[in-house]
């Protein structure tokens, strides 16, 4: 039994250290579950989002042509180099912002560029990254510059010009086998658009 004026309350000391203590239980339960692969989907749709907006920026501000090129595995950005007579598509590997990113296991993304569906080939994530269609990056140079034309069955990229307008795209990252994904559109004039999962698209209801 404890007599009157005697019960003793927690110090703000031992407060702290209790709130401390929960903080780190509850960190690793946290590491322990994981992200789940909404989370992940989610973070990478965000991701490309806010960077091919910047690219898009990039290219008006900076009166310049860039691109993205998507494959099964990440994708990569490019800029329009130009001399002369002769044009080359070179890519910004070295950039802090716009270097290659790889998806993260179970990430993926299905991609139609103008309404068309494309096949995407491997970037080889962890070796050296070929262009797509297992070439090195400057065979895919020298065949860009041939002609002055592009192989886009083995270059899927959506082009972000000077003028502000944008190769029509759709970029779907599923997270399940039940139809649930995030969508990033994009249209001619230079408006991007993430969806969530089971939001409608204003203009096709």
């Amino acid at each position: 039994m404890i007599r009157g004026g005697q019960q003793r309350g927690f110090t703000l000391m031992e407060l702290l250290v209790v709130i401390v203590l929960i903080a780190i239980i509850t960190s690793f339960a946290l590491v322990s579950i994981g992200r789940d692969t909404r989370d992940l989907v989610q973070e990478e749709a965000a991701r490309l989002q806010a960077l091919m907006q910047l690219a898009s920026d990039e290219a008006v501000m900076n009166s310049r042509e860039l691109a993205v090129q998507f494959h099964k595995d990440g994708y990569r950005f490019l800029r329009l180099d130009v001399s002369g007579e002769h044009w080359r598509w070179t890519p910004l590997d070295g950039d802090a912002v716009f270097r290659p990113r790889c998806l993260e296991d179970p990430v993926h993304m299905q991609v139609a560029l103008e309404g068309q569906g494309v096949e995407l080939e491997s970037m080889n994530c962890g070796g050296d990254a070929p262009a797509a269609g297992g070439q090195t990056q400057d065979q895919a140079t020298a065949d860009d510059k041939q002609d002055g034309q592009e192989d886009d069955t083995h270059y899927p990229r959506v082009f972000f010009l000077s003028s502000g307008e944008i190769t029509p795209f759709e970029i779907s990252l599923p997270i399940n086998d039940q139809g649930d994904q995030f969508r990033l559109v994009g249209q001619m004039q230079g408006e991007l658009r993430l969806f969530f999962p089971g939001e409608k698209d204003d203009k096709h209801g």
